[in-house]
């Protein structure tokens, strides 16, 4: 998107201001030296070093563009599952958009009912449910393995003779059982490390196992 000839003024208003702080903390500092950074349209400031931004981008031919940075954001680790990260993309993208609060809170707010219903018809591809996570030692060197999912699955590959090694990052999915006659056994005395799987085992088991879908929605959609 570009900017329009109405931002135009603003934008050079806010140039001039930050090359004038630069000139003067230059001037009274002789062993720190300010440059100017970015100019960000909007911003979202969670705490120090983690925010997201729209940016204004300075193009070859003078005129100017929107970007979008986000630094220190939950939302870009791997230990998110696909649509987590999606689903944070849109909020951001909507918070950040410019329009109304209300405008954006119902965009929201229609957004993740319209997930949660896809979620629990179980129309949402496999994929999207499927969190990953690096191994930094042997999955036997872990004293803790027990309660970390990639290293109950990474054990399992063992198991299965698939090679498992230190630095491989780990897919697995957090399901719950279903019975052959279609009930939900209970899986509340097993932890989510107790229920996770390699991605390829969920496919091969027929639809026995299925993504923990309410897990999903309170674990990793909704925070």
């Amino acid at each position: 998107t570009r900017i329009s000839g109405k931002d135009m003024d603003q934008l050079q208003e806010v140039y001039s201001l930050g090359a004038k702080v630069k000139r003067e903390v230059n001037r009274l500092y002789k062993t720190l030296e300010l440059e100017i950074d970015g100019v960000f349209r909007s911003m979202l400031l969670l705490k120090k070093k983690k925010y997201a931004a729209i940016t204004i981008n300075r193009l070859p031919d003078g005129s100017h563009s929107f970007g979008k940075e986000m630094k220190g954001l939950d939302l870009v680790r791997r230990d998110w599952c696909i649509e987590s990260k999606e689903t944070g993309k849109y909020v951001l993208d909507q918070i950040l958009s410019g329009n109304d609060r209300e405008e954006v809170v119902t965009k929201i707010h229609e957004h993740l009912e319209a997930l949660a219903k896809k979620m629990r018809d179980g129309e949402l591809d496999l994929e999207q449910y499927v969190i990953t996570k690096g191994l930094s030692k042997h999955p036997d060197q872990y004293p803790d393995g027990k309660s970390q999912p990639h290293v109950q699955v990474a054990k399992m590959m063992l198991k299965a003779n698939r090679p498992v090694n230190t630095g491989d990052h780990i897919p697995y999915v957090i399901t719950k059982a279903i019975e052959s006659e279609g009930d939900v056994k209970d899986t509340k005395s097993k932890s989510a490390a107790d229920r996770a799987r390699h991605p390829e085992e969920i496919q091969r088991s027929a639809g026995a196992l299925v993504p923990d879908v309410e897990w999903y929605l309170n674990q990793q959609i909704l925070p």
